[in-house]
């Protein structure tokens, strides 16, 4: 979500390069949760989301599949005044990736209810993928 022209240039940004992020990190973790969703937040007044865990999930934007099942959904929002600063891609990228990775945290901290997902491979992977698309958290 965005608010602003230079928001939506961040998000222009990010959106050429957190696809192959997903698609490095599209594998089988274990235990019950099939898809996590976080929310990259570009809006400075908008209310935020703690991690929560469920069971069914609708898409409403979605002519084919319904429902989604058993979805970790959190979000995830900028320092802005920091963001501001960032001025090539790199850097902006860069910084994104990093508090996406440091956000997972929360998945230990909830991984009694994830059910044996396997948080540690998630963010060893995560860190990997970082880092073989060009940025090193």
């Amino acid at each position: 979500m965005t608010d602003s022209d230079y928001t939506r240039k961040i998000a222009t940004i990010i959106n050429k390069h957190i696809g192959n992020l997903e698609n490095e990190l599209h594998k089988d973790y274990g235990g019950s949760m099939e898809h996590l969703w976080i929310d990259f937040q570009l809006i400075e007044d908008h209310k935020t989301y703690p991690f929560r865990f469920q069971k069914r999930v609708g898409i409403p934007s979605s002519f084919t599949e319904f429902y989604s099942y058993n979805v970790g959904h959190y979000t995830v929002r900028p320092d802005f005044v920091k963001l501001q600063i960032l001025s090539s891609e790199e850097e902006i990228c860069s910084y994104v990736f990093e508090l996406l990775y440091k956000s997972t945290q929360v998945l230990e901290e909830k991984q009694k209810k994830l059910e044996g997902f396997n948080v540690i491979a998630f963010r060893l992977d995560f860190l990997s993928a970082c880092k073989k698309l060009g940025y090193i958290i």
